[in-house]
């Protein structure tokens, strides 16, 4: 408890963010899953999630389905997108320069943003469900349903890919092909296979948080530019490669924006988060997590 605040405004506080740390937890576990595989930077991964906000915008202005509903489709669908920008695109630069990444992914960011503009318009556009509308009240706490749905979908996901990298094959051989490309290719495995369902499981991610972000936020082209910078934080400070840290410091970094928006300036919510990242980067270089997926 913080001494000056009520038990139930601090309450307040804290399931809001439980509810951006998720949104974090998602896109960094699905950045920092890419990163540890392959190594690339992927700038275009925020824009990526931004265009799954838009699919839910979508789908319901037409069909009326909830964002929530259609993340058994918008996953599987992401995934194929993800797979695709990987053969036809990240395969030709995996193994080159930092600054050839750097070209393509921000290039493919550029290209997919300014098609949002000219499909949508820079307009926002929000998702107005019912179930936006639901509120739990406990005693002066107020917790909304999207908010609640997605800690719960994160807290799931977060299982579901630890279980998945540890007891599956191709989870064992994600996790090998990042600690050792050179070994894993001895061993038979195809790492361009392995890189490609990388950066679709990072896609999807990415998709998820998207669509559960589509329930409670507007939906505009340049909140991509936010959510960019925000992944990278997670990630460095959660170590760069290491999902279980990224998911860790998401949550850490969406609580220190909602808190630090309450006590003094919304304008300073992030700025708050980035100075953290610099005092880790001084004292702990390696993150909170230092170590990567294990074989």
């Amino acid at each position: 408890m913080i001494p000056g605040i009520s038990s139930s405004i601090f309450l307040n506080l804290l399931f809001n963010g439980f509810f951006l740390g998720s949104i974090y937890a998602l896109v960094g576990a699905g950045l920092t899953l890419v990163f540890g595989v392959t190594r690339l930077v992927n700038f275009a991964h925020s824009i990526l999630m931004v265009s799954a906000m838009y699919f839910s915008y979508y789908i319901w202005s037409v069909l009326g389905v909830e964002p929530f509903l259609l993340l058994p489709l918008s996953f599987p669908l992401f995934f194929l997108v993800g797979y695709l920008i990987y053969r036809f695109l990240i395969k030709f630069v995996v193994d080159q320069s930092f600054s050839s990444q750097v070209l393509a992914t921000l290039g493919l960011f550029l290209i997919i943003q300014y098609g949002i503009v000219m499909l949508w318009t820079s307009n926002t556009y929000t998702v107005n469900s019912p179930l936006r509308n639901i509120v739990f009240r406990f005693d002066g706490v107020f917790i909304s349903l999207p908010h609640l749905l997605t800690f719960l979908t994160t807290l799931a996901i977060s299982f579901a890919l630890y279980y998945f990298l540890k007891t599956t094959y191709i989870g064992r051989a994600i996790r090998a092909t990042a600690q050792d490309p050179e070994a894993a290719k001895i061993l038979g495995i195809e790492t361009n296979y392995i890189y490609s369902i990388s950066l679709g499981l990072g896609t999807g991610l990415a998709a998820v948080a998207g669509n559960m972000l589509a329930m409670s936020y507007s939906i505009d082209p340049y909140i991509a530019d936010v959510f960019l910078v925000m992944a990278f934080v997670v990630i460095i400070m959660g170590g760069m490669g290491n999902y279980i840290g990224a998911i860790l410091a998401g949550y850490i970094i969406g609580m220190l924006e909602v808190f630090t928006a309450f006590f003094f300036l919304p304008l300073l919510k992030h700025a708050v988060p980035l100075l953290l990242l610099i005092i880790i980067l001084i004292f702990k270089p390696e993150g909170l997590l230092s170590r990567r997926l294990r074989a």
